[in-house]
């Protein structure tokens, strides 16, 4: 019996607060709950997709807000906490029940399927609770754990409220309930007890780095979809060519630069801005996918203005959002990433919507326009290659104007 009771002990115990120091890599359990978002941001995206337009964004963005969210709340406490025992085990595969279940309804999240999204979302809160809650015999952790739990309660409670309640009502408190999460960081106190346990700046940057291969995976996929359904024209051929191009020059300016000496910055705003900067980003290379699926099943001669301008805004913000990462690492540890590079990502993005602008207004076919973007894309490669890596005399001399 005591042989029983050791091994019951075992399976449920309790967390241990990581150093944060030693070097860590994502578990096999991450990777397996990662794939569980890969179904709900193809979801978010084949919502976008059946309603591009100004109309359907503002859905796309309300719902993006709380899985990225649930994605974020799991992957910081895993860092810090993750014992990949089976109750740690255990509460992630329920959790992921949650997500599985929110992804099922995002189609129908603002009709008759809105209940069930909230009731997912009041799964997946309530297992966040039981994942602090196990953590408050921490000493060090206990405040934030208590403070998070709160957080979660309230949100929870609000999801919860929700499922009763008829629309708009039910819409409002689900703004509520993102609101009361994402207002928490704005607490200097809260910041500063999260500077108490940092990060494994290698997990962090793993972990944010494969979600955003998710979400360009997802870019890939969109490109595949829109010559499926198209005839293969050689300018379609040639649309989706450009468009593969402009995806690898994201992700080669991405993880060339991927650099967490932001993460360190105890108690200040950089690590929250270095960490929230991510939803953004992830956000307009989603709708960046969807953009290129329509501008290829459009084709050459049939193109919508507004699918070009959602393009060209995708990745204008995408390029916006990656300058801040880079400005705000350059601050931190300026021989990491030189500050030159944020500077340029800001430009690049300007460039994008005034070349965007400029094709739209003169009537430039799909093509054209497609490849100018691809060019400013490929453009940051040439950057990484010949001069930000290459020549420091260059770099001072385009810091020093």
């Amino acid at each position: 019996m005591a042989g029983i009771s050791n091994t019951l002990q075992d399976l449920w115990k309790l967390p241990q607060l990581r150093s944060g120091k030693k070097e860590r890599h994502a578990t096999w359990l991450e990777l397996f709950y990662d794939l569980v978002f890969v179904l709900a941001v193809a979801e978010l995206g084949s919502l976008l997709s059946h309603d591009l337009t100004l109309t359907g964004l503002p859905k796309f963005i309300f719902l993006f807000l709380p899985i990225w969210y649930a994605w974020f709340h799991h992957t910081i406490f895993s860092d810090r906490f993750d014992t990949d025992n089976f109750a740690h085990r255990f509460l992630t595969i329920v959790q992921m029940m949650g997500v599985v279940g929110i992804a099922a309804s995002i189609h129908g999240a603002f009709d008759e399927s809105g209940a069930t999204l909230a009731a997912s979302f009041v799964l997946v809160k309530i297992v966040m609770i039981i994942f602090y809650q196990r953590c408050v015999h921490i000493e060090v952790a206990k405040p934030l754990a208590r403070r998070l739990t709160l957080v979660f309660a309230v949100s929870g409670s609000l999801w919860f409220l929700s499922i009763f309640v008829p629309a708009p009502l039910r819409f409002w408190l689900w703004g509520l309930a993102i609101f009361a999460e994402f207002s928490i960081v704005l607490l200097r106190s809260t910041r500063m007890k999260y500077a108490v346990m940092p990060v494994t700046e290698s997990h962090i940057l793993e972990r944010f780095g494969l979600f955003t291969i998710i979400v360009l995976g997802e870019s890939v996929a969109g490109i595949v979809k829109g010559l499926s359904e198209s005839s293969l024209e050689i300018s379609i051929i040639a649309i989706a060519a450009f468009g593969l191009l402009l995806i690898f020059g994201y992700w080669w300016i991405y993880f060339e630069n991927l650099d967490g000496s932001a993460l360190k910055g105890l108690g200040g705003w950089a690590p929250v801005i270095w960490l929230y900067v991510q939803l953004p980003l992830v956000m307009s290379l989603t709708s960046l996918g969807i953009s290129l699926e329509h501008l290829i099943e459009e084709g050459e001669k049939h193109q919508n203005t507004s699918t070009l301008w959602f393009l060209a805004i995708s990745l204008a913000v995408s390029f916006f959002a990656i300058a801040v990462t880079h400005i705000v690492v350059s601050r931190s540890k300026p021989e990491s990433l030189h500050p030159v590079k944020g500077r340029w990502r800001l430009i690049s993005g300007a460039l994008v919507l005034l070349f965007a602008w400029l094709a739209i207004q003169s009537q430039q076919s799909s093509l054209i326009f497609i490849g100018i973007l691809a060019l400013i894309s490929f453009i940051q490669i040439l950057g990484e290659l010949f001069v930000f890596k290459k020549n420091d005399q260059v770099l001072k001399t385009i810091d020093e104007m």
